[in-house]
């Protein structure tokens, strides 16, 4: 008789690109990548910090499904390139019915003479059909001992299988008016 094997642990990740629209090159392209096996959660970003910067976050999943479901990834990352230093971050996800508030924060810490910084993105969204939801969005950059610079808008996304396309538009109605257009694949 043949010991029985254990089954692979499920991997599960996602790959995204966005690039900007408007604002001249103060909104630069960025790519954020994830894998997911267990609980154990590995993140590389590029762009995200800094123009010309990567940095890669390791955490622990933490997980609820219930009538309001929890996703909670409190993760810790090194930053490299123009911009470097340690940074502390979350990514948080509750989930009830057809609406989604999606929250993701990091505070780097800078290396050197660099400026500290809070950024925090949130969603609130709205799942209108299987394949589409649309939402508000908000933006916080804060840098060290500066005002915080925030941005509030309307997101709309299409997931057609794996693959998604995702438009954000901030200010909408103001001179800072710009957007992002996102596209990813799950796995």
């Amino acid at each position: 008789m043949a010991a029985a094997q254990s089954p692979t642990p499920s991997v599960t990740g996602a790959i995204e690109a966005y690039v900007g629209i408007g604002r001249g090159s103060d909104v630069a392209p960025l790519a954020v990548g994830s894998v997911t096996q267990r609980r154990l959660r590995v993140e590389g970003r590029y762009g995200y910090e800094d123009e010309h910067t990567g940095s890669i976050f390791g955490g622990w999943e933490i997980t609820r499904d219930a009538r309001i479901s929890l996703w909670l990834a409190p993760m810790l990352g090194a930053v490299f390139g123009r911009t470097s230093g340690v940074a502390p971050a979350v990514e948080l996800e509750v989930a009830s019915g057809r609406f989604t508030l999606y929250v993701e924060s990091e505070y780097l810490i800078a290396a050197g003479d660099g400026d500290d910084f809070l950024f925090t993105w949130t969603t609130a969204t709205w799942r209108l059909t299987d394949r589409v939801d649309a939402g508000l969005v908000v933006q916080r950059l804060r840098t060290f001992l500066t005002a915080p610079n925030v941005d509030r808008g309307a997101m709309a996304r299409v997931a057609i299988g794996p693959a998604s396309v995702a438009l954000y538009v901030y200010n909408p109605f103001g001179d800072a008016r710009f957007g992002q257009l996102g596209v990813g694949w799950e796995f």
